[in-house]
């Protein structure tokens, strides 16, 4: 009879204890999680606030005619590369100009949204966690509007993670 109860016993309090370290381990993992997901996301807004002053810098360079897509696109790729991101700039209507990884978009499609890019003209921005409307193969996390141009016609950064390995 003892030995029967000291066997209940130890069951319960063992199975109290794994349920325990479970449920710990799972709480432990969420705040992990959404704190290198913070993490990420002020890196990319660094970067991206860095690659908007860039890109308004050479188009000031440039009398605000023209951007030099060959400049850009090197300061892009070194910038992408050092956070494992795609940067990408469009211009006002939508349209790509440089993208530092064209294996990104999905098939043919080379034009931002309208929706998004009114979203994106407002004072919050734009900020999604998924495929932007089905514009890209990977998730978009930060767009950032380049402003100081005079001619109204300020371009947009979009930036995004690199899509999973398959």
């Amino acid at each position: 009879m003892q030995k029967n109860l000291f066997t209940k016993y130890f069951t319960i309090c063992a199975g109290m204890i794994l349920a325990s370290i479970t449920v710990l381990g799972a709480l432990l993992m969420g705040f992990a999680s959404q704190y290198f997901r913070s993490d990420k996301l002020k890196v990319l807004d660094r970067y991206v606030n860095q690659a908007a002053a860039l890109t308004l810098t050479d188009y000031q360079k440039n009398n605000y005619l023209y951007i030099d897509e060959a400049t850009l696109n090197s300061v892009y790729s070194v910038l992408a590369d050092a956070i494992e991101a795609t940067i990408y700039l469009s211009d006002t209507e939508g349209t790509v100009l440089i993208c530092t990884d064209t294996s990104l978009f999905a098939d043919g499609q080379r034009t931002v949204p309208e929706n998004i890019l009114r979203q994106a003209a407002s004072a919050d921005g734009f900020r999604e966690t998924g495929r932007m409307g089905a514009f890209t193969k990977a998730s978009i996390i930060r767009w950032r509007a380049s402003s100081g141009c005079p001619t109204g016609r300020s371009p947009g950064l979009f930036s995004s993670p690199p899509p999973p390995a398959a």
